[in-house]
């Protein structure tokens, strides 16, 4: 939410630096995300208006204009497409110093002479527009200090958790800033002089789902711009001014937090407003021009032909205010924040109003607010007001909790006396209904609805006790039911293990998303989907962490970094393909990737891209780490991936189960996500990493005794993986054979069609004698018998 603090101002009275009011709203628990000045301060900004506009002698592109700026006729040499005889511009005179830093002087521009600058919304620091210069409406005089039309103010972004409903307002931060610094917020008074007896009448059918209904019939309304005061506030909110009667409506919401809607009274057949669930087959064309079909869990706003309204989210265009209204309703009601949540969700429409509804607007506040927004619009338009017809069939009975002193002195940590609790909670806004040195009594406000038990009262105590004048304390104690995480609740410890150690060797953790686009599933049929996205874009539960990853890559080469390890630990998730009593399934991976530059530039060394290795490297590492036997061998069916990664795509296999995959990204998705070439990725499941034991490694002594090597050449098949030779000598050295390398793969016709030769580096050795050319000669036999009977290996002799 945007707060203004010179609207703020006119509720509380505060007199500290903008700085000083931003730690006590964050202290309040209100987070103030961005803090902006906006508004033109500038004094020698003002008003002009172009008298005539000449071509430039010395630039096509140029134009020397006559402005009038309501003291004297000036020459100005201006650049923007836009210019035209007769506007009204904002004229930066000599001696102007502009939001971005820039003082305008007199100077000559291309040998004419310009007394000022012609100024755009991004020069003046009003908007984001820079194609030409902004012109005003020819009513404006001349002259007239642009200060007066923007007047400087500051804006706070703040951000509100979804409880506290009581502070989407102005005047609901107001009270609560109040009650911080000892102050009282107030509301403007408002007057009515009822003229006559509203011509309608009101039925609630569903009284759970429309607590509340009250309504004003305005008479000899005419519709114009609002004030322009009134127009820059709700432009610093976000909203765009259209009419001094829908301007009035979001501009009482924004000030006291109740959400209003006003409907074109001639449209109302009969004058009678029901507020009532949606038939079977209806539908309403919405403000913003779409047809919406309603069903029966939906509540609408009708009267007795036809909805006109979907109840506390927009409007209907049958009954909005135009031109030629006359005659205005006025709403003010209180809808069940469930039915509005619903409603919102289904049609996938949320709006200011509805955002307000879900979390519980104050139903006492619903009178203030009509009568507010009737006398405003009477004051602006001239129009009479009507009697207030109020629906409240059953009106609240205010809650009543009570606080043990003891209980909050024991969860806090400190020393409390009855009187400081009862004096925090009458500054809250709490009515103190019985005191005993024990125990207070406290009557809940209205407006707060998070309030429902003892220990948000303590918190209320807290914050207005300053949790940083709280201190750190033994003596704190706060019940914890829970003594124990349940198992499946808790979080894998080597999750952090990996984690630890991809950060140690280099990489970089990233996060994403769990919601993706479904162009990028794996398997659509096993797909997840949201029954109510916010788009379609993240519209499903995602399949696999590589697209996400390629997102990242993408952002970051785009900010410039040109050397990335980066890392993913997060879940997927798929539809059950069994049926049964779990519809779906999650489980862990790991995505890593590697792309651009190996490393930073150093002077030492020359530049070069990674590779596969790099990336196969770290995955055998991790492997190695976590004592798990990875196998690679090229994948058997790459087209799920082929859209990402180019052939060959390679399979991780852990004891001969495959868990992952991992290649280089396509040429084409690179050139598309402006993404190095030079770009890799692997994906596994993390299962084998949890379910390996936890046994500690052994250390095993080096040898005191010589170890003996022994170098082997073996032609087998082209598409033999090495991996698979290795494996076997591995398994039929013996327990003399310490290891295997491969070192070189040779492909010559002289080998024959279709064959190769891989050249192995064994190791023998023993750790209680020397070895003897007999025995490792023994164990060279068993090698070459095995391959020769399992890959159709040969020895390769020359």
């Amino acid at each position: 939410m945007r707060l203004q603090v010179s609207w703020l101002r006119d509720y509380v009275d505060w007199n500290g630096s903008v700085e000083e009011l931003a730690h006590t709203l964050t202290r309040l628990g209100i987070e103030v995300e961005s803090v902006n000045y906006v508004g033109i301060a500038a004094a020698k900004i003002v008003i002009g208006v172009i008298l005539d506009v000449e071509r430039h002698p010395n630039a096509d592109r140029l134009r020397v204009c006559r402005v009038f700026d309501g003291r004297t006729t000036r020459q100005i040499v201006c650049g923007a497409p836009n210019v035209q005889q007769g506007q009204r511009v904002a004229v930066a005179l000599p001696g102007a110093e502009l939001p971005e830093g820039l003082t305008i002087e007199h100077r000559t521009i291309r040998g004419v002479e310009s007394e000022g600058m012609i100024c755009s919304e991004r020069e003046l620091g009003i908007g984001d527009d820079h194609a030409g210069i902004v012109a005003f409406d020819g009513d404006i005089a001349p002259g007239l200090p642009l200060s007066e039309l923007f007047p400087p103010d500051v804006v706070l972004e703040i951000s509100i958790t979804p409880n506290r409903a009581d502070a989407l307002s102005h005047f609901g931060i107001a009270r609560i800033l109040a009650a911080a610094v000892g102050h009282k917020a107030q509301l403007p008074h408002v007057r009515i002089a009822d003229a006559f007896t509203a011509p309608c009448t009101i039925e609630l059918p569903y009284p759970d789902l429309c607590q509340r209904y009250a309504a004003r019939v305005l008479q000899n309304v005419t519709i114009a711009p609002s004030p322009l005061w009134m127009q820059r506030r709700l432009e610093r909110a976000g909203i765009r001014p259209r009419n001094v009667v829908v301007d009035v409506t979001n501009y009482v919401m924004l000030e006291c937090g109740q959400p209003l809607h006003a409907f074109d009274f001639q449209t109302i057949q009969s004058g009678q407003i029901i507020v009532r669930l949606a038939r079977q087959g209806e539908s309403l064309t919405t403000l913003d021009g779409i047809e919406r079909a309603l069903d029966p869990t939906m509540l609408c706003i009708a009267d007795v032909e036809r909805p006109l309204a979907v109840a506390g989210v927009m409007g209907g265009v049958d009954s909005a205010i135009t031109e030629a209204t006359t005659q205005v309703l006025l709403e003010s009601a209180y809808f069940a924040p469930a039915s509005i949540r619903r409603t919102a969700k289904t049609l996938g429409l949320q709006t200011d109003a509805s955002y307000r509804f879900e979390r519980g607007a104050d139903i006492e506040m619903i009178p203030y607010a009509l009568d507010r927004a009737a006398a405003l619009i009477a004051e602006l338009t001239g129009a009479s007001v009507s009697t207030a017809l109020d629906v409240y069939p059953h009106p609240r009975t205010p809650k009543e909790l009570s606080v043990r002193i003891e209980r909050a002195k024991r969860i806090l940590g400190v020393g409390l006396r009855s009187s400081e609790v009862k004096s925090a909670l009458i500054r809250s806004g709490f009515a103190l209904t019985e005191e005993r040195p024990e125990q207070i009594t406290v009557r809940v406000p209205s407006y707060r609805a998070d309030i429902s038990q003892e220990i948000d009262l303590i918190e209320e105590i807290a914050i207005a006790q300053g949790y940083e004048a709280i201190p750190a304390s033994s003596e704190a104690s706060v019940p914890y039911a829970a003594r124990r995480i349940p198992e499946h609740l808790q979080l894998p410890t080597r999750r952090a293990e990996i984690r630890r150690w991809l950060a140690d060797v280099g990489f970089y953790e990233a996060l994403s998303f769990t919601l993706q686009d479904p162009q990028t599933l794996l398997d659509a049929e096993r797909a997840l989907e949201l029954t109510n996205p916010l788009g379609r874009e993240r519209s499903v539960l995602r399949q696999w962490l590589l697209p996400s990853m390629v997102e990242i890559l993408s952002r970051n080469a785009r900010y410039g970094a040109d050397s990335m390890r980066l890392f993913e630990i997060g879940k997927v998730f798929f539809a059950s393909s069994t049926g049964g009593e779990h519809h779906a399934t999650e489980h862990e991976h790991l995505v890593l990737a590697v792309a651009g530059r190996h490393g930073r530039r150093h002077w030492l060394e020359s530049h070069r891209w990674v590779d596969f290795y790099d990336l196969k490297g770290a995955i055998e590492a991790l492997g190695k780490r976590f004592r798990l036997n990875l196998q690679w061998q090229p994948a058997e069916s790459p087209e799920a991936t082929a859209e990402w990664l180019v052939a060959p795509v390679m399979e991780i296999l852990c004891d001969g189960r495959a868990i992952g995959f991992a290649g280089q990204i396509a040429p084409r998705l690179a050139r598309r996500w402006d993404i190095p070439e030079a770009a890799f990725l692997a994906e596994l499941a993390l299962e084998p990493f949890y379910h390996i034991a936890g046994t500690l490694p052994h250390y095993q002594a080096p040898s005191p005794y010589p170890a003996v090597e022994r170098d082997l050449a073996l032609i087998v098949d082209r598409s033999l993986p090495a991996q698979a030779v290795v494996e076997t000598i591995q398994q039929s050295g013996g327990e003399l054979l310490r290891s295997v390398e491969p070192f070189d793969v040779f492909e010559h016709p002289s080998l024959g069609e279709g064959r190769k030769s891989i050249a192995l580096h064994l190791t023998f050795a023993s750790g209680a004698r020397t070895l003897t050319d007999a025995e490792v000669e023994r164990a060279i036999e068993r090698v070459l018998d095995a391959v020769a009977s399992r890959h159709g290996a040969q020895l390769r002799t020359s």
